[in-house]
């Protein structure tokens, strides 16, 4: 069967495919059941390689053709070329961008948002995750700079924000949205509980809120002038069988989001039978 999700933002793009993994389809036993792809969680080594041999099947690509990094939260931006390439795989940073065919790039994630990105005319894509950490200290901005230098404006591009943590299972406190720089009447942000807002509850613990992170990116995407975006809108911790979720379970999983400048086959069913 054919895995994973597409956005229609990227289907008129010739020459660029892309695919939002779940971790439906994949080997790993429990607590990392499914799709795991990440050898950072405790998993079988030997499992993970077989999810990700499978991911690189739905896309056509060979183990070196699928590039992914060790994500720390931040805003570092990865431009690869022809010297870099082989120098990338595992590097320590939140994106990369890319205008070499036959390379997958690849973001994990488990609440996080993974965002893929692509030029209009497809010759420059990207893909950056983007937690409420690296969201609001600026990785979007960190990637447009990156496009920037490949000489691609945000209104030349398209960008698409994947299955993440949603509005209403994003508890979080002040600091957070201290972060963002966002009010508490804001549209983004919802009380959780029934107590008068700004104050303590009952037991003094702090004020939580609910607030919605993949629409703050698409936000800020156009802010920054970039008009052609659109999310997808499945909730990752709400979504038990679909997805991996940190805030549900520590100890999970990670799916993959993968976009790059290459043709993914056609996979018929008899191609499974």
């Amino acid at each position: 069967m054919t895995l994973g999700i597409e956005l229609d933002l990227f289907q008129e793009i010739k020459g660029v495919s892309h695919r939002f993994f779940g971790r439906i389809g994949g080997t790993s036993p429990d607590p990392f059941r499914g799709l795991n792809t990440s050898f950072d969680v405790d998993d079988s080594p030997a499992r993970v390689e077989e999810n990700l041999a499978r991911v690189r099947f739905q896309l056509g690509l060979r183990p070196k053709e699928l590039i992914t990094l060790e994500q720390v939260h931040g805003t570092n931006v990865i431009v690869l070329d022809e010297k870099n390439v082989d120098e990338v795989q595992g590097a320590k940073a939140d994106g990369m961008i890319s205008r070499l065919g036959n390379i997958g790039l690849g973001i994990r994630s488990a609440d996080c948002a993974p965002m893929l990105w692509s030029s209009r005319d497809g010759r420059v894509v990207g893909a950056a995750h983007a937690g409420w950490r690296g969201a609001s200290s600026g990785i979007i901005h960190s990637m447009l700079e990156g496009f920037k230098s490949q000489g691609v404006l945000a209104n030349e591009l398209c960008v698409g924000v994947g299955p993440c943590i949603q509005k209403r299972s994003f508890e979080v406190g002040v600091e957070v949205l201290r972060a963002f720089k966002c009010s508490p009447d804001s549209d983004l942000v919802e009380l959780s509980e029934k107590e008068e807002l700004g104050r303590e509850d009952a037991l003094g613990h702090e004020q939580r809120y609910f607030f919605d992170l993949s629409q703050w990116l698409l936000d800020e995407l156009q802010r920054c002038g970039v008009h052609r975006c659109a999310r997808i809108n499945s909730c990752t911790k709400a979504n038990n069988l679909e997805y991996f979720s940190y805030r549900r379970n520590p100890k999970t999983g990670r799916q993959l989001s993968v976009i790059g400048r290459f043709e993914a086959p056609v996979l018929l069913p008899e191609t499974f039978s």
